[in-house]
């Protein structure tokens, strides 16, 4: 009996100062109860790469509450389910997406990884520079070829980006319009999020409102399901559309976001490039790449349904 009342105070000091092997899992309160740089998820201690906060690593331990801060909208983009096409969180050792289908590829050396949004871990970012102009990049594949779908991402524009043109945020597009389901997203130099979708000689965008800098917002771009299901952008949880016809950029570019199509991004050819325009480039290469984001991107997910 001694010998119990013995063990059962070692297990309560062990409590009180470090994890606990209860049927073989360490417990925990937080992080500062786990040794060996693991982390705190759910009560229990995890290996930094396992250790999840809705699909991500809480390499703070603050938990779930602290992916909720911002506004409204879901802590990251991470939910890995069958409609999931593509999951890229840029927190691995490389830069494959989660459904084990694609890698990614930085082209340039001004991309980078940094910790991004709180509760989400690291995050892809640009400086903006122009020499070189980098990007990511994700090679096409049979699997985008989607006649419905969606494209989200977590998106942070530095304060300082230059004011003077569109940048790109994520694009499977191209200069020509011999193959359909050219699908851009831009960030105005008015600060709009701008979605352009073209099916040869059809074309149709959807522009939001003025949009703050220096801090994450949550960007949900809709495309395809019939006529009811329109091109659509949407920000920080609410659908967003300004409707207007102007010209958003020094060199003249022109958006009619008054225009919608309900087709999707089948027919397209196009590799994906994430943080850059691709619309200049020759359809299936990536030979004029320009206009890089200078800012933060995280939790690129594409789905093959409207979310």
């Amino acid at each position: 009996m001694l010998h119990l009342l013995r063990f059962r105070a070692l297990l309560l000091a062990l409590a009180a100062s470090s994890c606990v092997r209860v049927d073989g899992k360490d417990r925990c309160r937080d992080t500062s109860d786990c040794l060996d740089r693991r982390v705190c998820v759910d009560g229990r201690c995890q290996d930094l790469g396992d250790a999840r906060v809705d699909g991500r690593a809480d390499t703070r331990g603050e938990g779930r509450a602290d992916a909720r801060r911002d506004t409204g909208s879901p802590a990251c983009v991470d939910q890995l389910d069958a409609d999931t096409v593509a999951l890229f969180d840029f927190s691995g050792a490389t830069l494959d997406d989660r459904t084990g289908f694609h890698t990614a590829t930085i082209v340039g050396g001004n991309v980078n990884r940094a910790i991004g949004k709180p509760g989400c871990d690291l995050a892809l970012v640009n400086t903006g520079d122009w020499s070189p102009v980098s990007y990511l990049t994700i090679p096409n594949s049979p699997r985008f070829q989607l006649a419905t779908g969606t494209v989200e991402l977590w998106l942070k524009i530095d304060p300082n980006l230059n004011t003077g043109s569109l940048v790109g945020l994520v694009a499977r597009d191209a200069d020509t319009g011999s193959t359909t389901g050219h699908l851009a997203l831009f960030w105005s130099k008015d600060d709009e999020l701008i979605v352009r979708l073209e099916r040869g000689a059809n074309a149709a965008s959807r522009c939001s409102a003025p949009k703050a800098r220096g801090v994450w917002h949550h960007v949900r771009v809709g495309f395809g399901g019939g006529q009811d299901l329109a091109l659509s952008v949407t920000t920080d949880g609410n659908e967003d559309q300004v409707a207007k016809r102007a010209a958003l950029d020094v060199a003249g570019w022109q958006f009619d976001c008054s225009n919608t199509l309900s087709e999707g991004i089948d027919g397209n050819g196009n590799a994906w490039v994430v943080g850059a325009i691709s619309s200049l480039d020759s359809e299936g290469a990536l030979d004029k790449v320009t206009n890089p984001i200078k800012g933060m991107i995280d939790s690129l997910r594409i789905s093959k349904v409207r979310r």
